[in-house]
């Protein structure tokens, strides 16, 4: 076991390492080189490759950003899709916008086991020309992914 900095001649060591996965569903990768400055081993070392699928209950499809388009072409609504891969349902509540000037609407307030719902966001008519940003939150039920958070941006022209 190793205490402090020292490896004894003949003994072992564990490395920790801290993978964040985060909450996305998503392959990750992490390398982790580990080297040694023993003066009889010359200059060891060795790489640790981790590897993993982050495998969420929940996900926002196909991912958790929505553009808002130009207004004056008609493209002002966007939408994305809230993915459930767990076998419970999931209940949606305090579905906001930061931004004064997106409505926004959901398919359901319940995504089935195994379902999908659908969230779209839309321009308000009198939303000013320029830019368009902000954050849409959802709380869950879900204690893997209390709450969603989604980017929203955009340009009204």
């Amino acid at each position: 076991m190793l205490t402090g900095n020292d490896i004894p001649a003949g003994g072992e060591g564990k490395v920790a390492v801290n993978l964040k996965a985060g909450n996305q569903r998503r392959g990750i990768r992490q390398v982790v080189n580990v080297t040694t400055n023993a003066p009889d081993a010359g200059q060891a070392s060795f790489t640790l490759t981790l590897q993993a699928n982050v495998q969420a209950d929940l996900a926002v499809l196909p991912r958790p950003v929505l553009r808002l388009g130009n207004q004056q072409e008609g493209e002002n609504d966007s939408f994305v899709t809230l993915k459930n891969y767990s076998a419970s349902p999931i209940q949606l509540r305090d579905v906001l916008s930061s931004n004064q000037y997106v409505t926004l609407a959901l398919s359901s307030m319940t995504i089935p086991a195994n379902g999908e719902v659908t969230l779209s966001a839309k321009l308000l008519p009198d939303t000013p020309k320029g830019l368009v940003s902000g954050w849409i939150t959802l709380k869950t039920d879900l204690p893997s992914f209390p709450l969603v958070e989604i980017r929203l941006f955009g340009e009204v022209l």
